[in-house]
């Protein structure tokens, strides 16, 4: 409430529209700290638009593949090492354009998924058309995770490496946290799992050291999700997920509390079914709301009320949390690795439900998985 009384102060007396941008990007990084994902999207494509860049808007899952292959295809003619010596981008309202898009970038990955790609595709773009900024290195780790996500797993992979080393090239910590966070979910699908254990906790402290308090809290969020799926020792991973989401409340970062949580919930009750997980601060309604207002976080909740569900042989628990977790048609462009534990939990329910009702929906649903 005081930042926006600040910035209203700001905006008031500011004597052009380049004098209110700065203001109107520290706003669009707090409504997204604070979940309010829809607003800080609108905000932000309304300032792009203002500097020349309309985000094109595909109608279809065919145009937005022909919009990821156009820019492949656009990329394929550079180099890598051309890339990572390109020119440097000096006009500023396209350095301000790429400031926007990749703010945008972090808070579609927890809200609308659908429209990474449009953003990826304009920040490479602007990336080859007027030069590089520390932000390409972001657009560059999104583009990876998008080329390996549609069956391009070797190539995805040379760029989320282009995207690391350009964050060497400029030495900029104001970014490496988030390209860290998006690029190992690629990395992890060519080296071992357990190798993104030590590169999300590289990257939690490289982004507190900087300030990135967004990123830090999206890596941590991973590698507890990681410790897990690694096959790490139950207590370790409550404890590591117990400190995740304080770390997360004092420092309001409530978009990300909202993912972790239902995870946190599940490591307890696969630990012991009769304790109750801490709220960390949300009551059952004001939680309720938040994750109906952020597809991500519903996804999420319903995933983890139907993995455990199915760990503990709760049919019908099961069954009514899978029903609302496939009500849930998000596109997988990035967090490869999480998407991937979803898809192979998510098949055997499918099965399982279609054993017992012969609904070929279900058949259908795990044989896609």
């Amino acid at each position: 409430q005081r930042l926006n009384q600040f910035s209203e102060q700001v905006l008031s007396f500011a004597r052009s529209f380049n004098d209110k941008l700065t203001v109107i990007y520290h706003a669009v990084s707090a409504l997204c700290d604070a979940s309010s994902l829809d607003e800080a999207i609108e905000k932000g494509v309304w300032v792009l638009s203002m500097l020349g860049e309309d985000l094109f808007q595909p109608s279809s899952r065919s145009e937005t593949l022909a919009l990821i292959e156009k820019t492949r295809c656009l990329v394929q003619g550079y180099p890598e090492d051309l890339l990572l010596n390109y020119n440097l981008m000096t006009d500023s309202s396209k350095i301000m354009a790429m400031k926007f898009l990749s703010r945008l970038e972090i808070s579609l990955v927890m809200g609308r998924r659908g429209v990474i790609p449009i953003v990826t595709s304009k920040m490479v773009e602007l990336s080859l058309v007027h030069g590089l900024t520390p932000m390409s290195a972001i657009g560059f780790a999104y583009f990876g995770s998008m080329l390996a996500s549609i069956g391009h797993v070797n190539e995805g992979y040379r760029y989320v490496k282009l995207a690391k080393d350009l964050v060497h090239r400029f030495s900029s910590k104001e970014v490496a946290g988030e390209v860290i966070a998006i690029a190992t979910q690629t990395i992890g699908y060519v080296e071992p799992m357990q190798t993104t254990l030590e590169f999300h906790m590289q990257g939690h402290k490289t982004a507190l050291e900087a300030g990135d308090i967004r990123s830090a809290s999206l890596n941590f969020n991973l590698y507890c999700n990681y410790l897990f799926w690694c096959g790490g020792n139950m207590v370790n991973v409550k404890t590591k997920c117990e400190e995740a989401c304080l770390f997360m409340k004092q420092h309001k970062m409530l978009a990300f509390l909202l993912n972790l949580r239902p995870f946190l919930s599940t490591i307890v009750k696969l630990i012991d079914k009769e304790e109750t997980p801490s709220r960390f601060g949300f009551d059952g309604p004001a939680e309720d709301v938040l994750i109906s207002s952020n597809p991500s976080a519903a996804l999420i909740f319903h995933f983890n009320k139907m993995y455990i569900s199915f760990m503990y042989r709760d049919y019908d628990g099961m069954a009514s949390a899978a029903e609302e977790y496939f009500g849930y048609k998000l596109d997988v462009w990035t967090l490869l690795n999480i998407a991937c534990v979803q898809t192979y939990i998510s098949g055997l329910v499918s099965f399982w439900i279609f054993r017992q009702t012969s609904d070929c929906k279900w058949f259908e649903r795990g044989n896609r998985s």
